[in-house]
């Protein structure tokens, strides 16, 4: 029974085996006989702001850099930030322009971060967001890397801008919206946006393509990238085919991706044509 050890043998009951360290450390506190021993109110809320910083990033140098910068000495946690307090961070970090850091704020920023709709959802009306929420870093950091980083960040940074002045880039939108962009174009027409199915697949591709019945309706791919490698790999003809760079994959006419649907405004880091690697 879960109560007999803390009832009868006054011992916590046993933690499952994926408890955090913290977690497992405010809830022994809580569960303590003596009542001088257990933490007040205010000392659980403090506590489980850093627990959720350990259940929020993947990634542990990306909870290092959110813990040095926005975890206040009181030990309140900053849960979401304006993209120019981060971009002057990054900057400090990593040396990255800041007139480029700037240009990636829409590109970075948690759409529903200023929303004022039921749930915090971003209402019709609403200005675009300026705000980067720890959550949305951490999915940032998944899909592209630890930008952050003081000696491969920058590396990155140029690599996300070179990314976003791709016409195919359309960032982070759903299926239903990749399938309303595609509405109407012919075959071969595709995108690429960042995908839900991560850390191993940071980014799905969505195709036009003919069916038998030769109605042309879109697919969508999912695209693995090793972490930390130039490997990039998708299904093709039940085959999977490996490539060094998204762009090379991109650019294989044997995959079917024949017209980039273009999106619609500018497109930060237009002027930049070298290639360069996701840093990680």
């Amino acid at each position: 029974c879960f109560f007999h050890p803390l009832l009868s043998e006054r011992a916590p009951p046993p933690m499952p085996p994926d408890t955090k360290p913290r977690l497992a450390s405010i809830m022994t506190d809580c569960w303590d006989h003596s009542p001088a021993v257990r933490p007040s109110f205010d000392q659980v809320l403090r506590r489980l702001e850093q627990v959720m910083l350990d259940y929020t990033f993947q990634k542990e140098s990306a909870k290092m850099f959110w813990t040095k910068y926005f975890l206040e000495p009181t030990g309140s946690l900053k849960e979401r930030v304006p993209w120019s307090q981060l971009a002057a961070l990054l900057h400090r970090e990593t040396k990255h322009p800041q007139n480029e850091l700037a240009d990636l704020g829409p590109l970075m920023c948690d759409p529903a971060a200023s929303g004022d709709g039921p749930g915090g959802a971003v209402a019709p009306d609403a200005p675009p967001t300026t705000h980067v929420t720890l959550r949305r870093f951490n999915d940032l950091v998944v899909w592209y890397g630890a930008f952050y980083d003081r000696q491969t960040g920058s590396h990155t940074m140029r690599w996300i801008r070179q990314l976003n002045a791709r016409a195919w880039f359309h960032g982070d939108i759903d299926r239903a919206e990749s399938e309303k962009r595609l509405l109407n174009k012919t075959e071969g027409t595709f995108l690429v946006r960042l995908s839900n199915n991560k850390p191993d697949h940071p980014f799905t591709v969505s195709v036009l393509v003919k069916n038998p019945n030769r109605t042309v309706t879109a697919q969508h791919k999912r695209i693995k990238h090793i972490y930390g490698t130039q490997q990039w790999l998708i299904q093709v003809n039940n085959k999977t085919e490996e490539y060094k760079s998204l762009f090379d994959l991109v650019a294989d006419r044997k995959c079917g991706f024949l017209i980039p649907c273009t999106k619609a405004g500018p497109q930060a880091g237009a002027a930049v044509y070298e290639e360069v690697q996701p840093g990680h």
